[in-house]
């Protein structure tokens, strides 16, 4: 609708009489890549290594050919729920060390 009536008059004028912010018309949703393939991708990377925190799974899906940030990655790791607590297994010191500390 804009478009049709922006050769009369400037895009200001006309975003203005119908209430909506010029950032509106300069606006491509089409743009916008879907997360669903994210999501994917960042589910087969989670199933193969749990551990891996958001700046290793960045780093692999760039090694795929995904064009995809950190704070992407950060907010759909968010949104699948997913901590990487799955860390090294401690080791205790043994029964037969704490013996002889005494």
């Amino acid at each position: 609708m804009i478009a049709a009536i922006r050769k009369n008059y400037p895009i200001k004028c006309v975003c203005q009489v119908l209430g909506l912010p010029r950032s509106t018309y300069y606006d491509n949703p089409a743009a916008k890549a879907d997360d669903e393939g994210f999501l994917a991708a960042i589910e087969k990377i989670i199933m193969k290594r749990p551990y891996y925190g958001y700046r290793r799974i960045t780093h692999q899906l760039k090694r795929k050919g995904y064009k995809v940030g950190e704070t992407r990655v950060r907010r759909l790791l968010k949104q699948l729920e997913h901590s990487c607590s799955a860390g090294k297994a401690l080791r205790t010191a043994s029964i037969a060390y704490h013996a002889t500390r005494t």
